[in-house]
């Protein structure tokens, strides 16, 4: 069964040096598709599919988790995490287990972990930044899908909140 995609994917992840971004682009034409077979070809670690290039901005010697993350995000099974500010890290294993990654910036635990940069909004954080983080610890590359999932459907219900209590506030009726 094959599936259709999303042109781009972008999924961070920290280093010793801050936080280093692995972008997943399409390579072929938009009514391409890539075969469903994806996720089980990433857990071999060596294999890209086919009609898929992956760029690393920054340093970062462990990116197999972010890189499997985005990969498997163009596709349209996942169209609901297509968004920006995803983080993971961990060293992703070839049974699709994922184990602590070390020497990461600001002290971050070595988790593995995957979760969503809340804070600055419009870039990477530096690592002089106050950054926030939301981060679910995971064990698997399955876990890692999951829990941006859950990250995506509090962010959805969050804005929807906001939405509402803006529709709520008192309009002026004079100018």
């Amino acid at each position: 069964m094959e599936r259709s995609c999303a042109a781009l994917a972008v999924v961070a992840c920290p280093t010793p040096e801050g936080i280093a971004e692995v972008v997943a682009r399409r390579t072929g034409g938009s009514g391409e598709k890539l075969p469903d077979v994806v996720e089980q070809a990433l857990v071999a670690l060596s294999v890209t599919p086919p009609g898929v290039s992956i760029e690393v901005r920054g340093r970062c010697a462990s990116a197999e988790l972010a890189t499997a993350l985005a990969v498997l995000l163009l596709d349209d099974a996942y169209d609901g995490l297509r968004r920006g500010g995803w983080i993971v890290w961990g060293e992703l294993q070839p049974d699709g287990s994922v184990r602590p990654a070390e020497g990461l910036a600001n002290d971050l635990p070595p988790g593995p972990y995957a979760g969503q940069i809340w804070h600055p909004e419009d870039r990477l954080p530096a690592i002089q930044d106050d950054a926030v983080i939301t981060a679910g610890r995971v064990s698997t590359l399955r876990e890692a899908v999951e829990a941006l999932e859950f990250f995506a459907t509090v962010e959805d219900r969050v804005s929807r909140s906001e939405q509402i209590e803006l529709r709520r506030a008192p309009v002026p009726l004079s100018r």
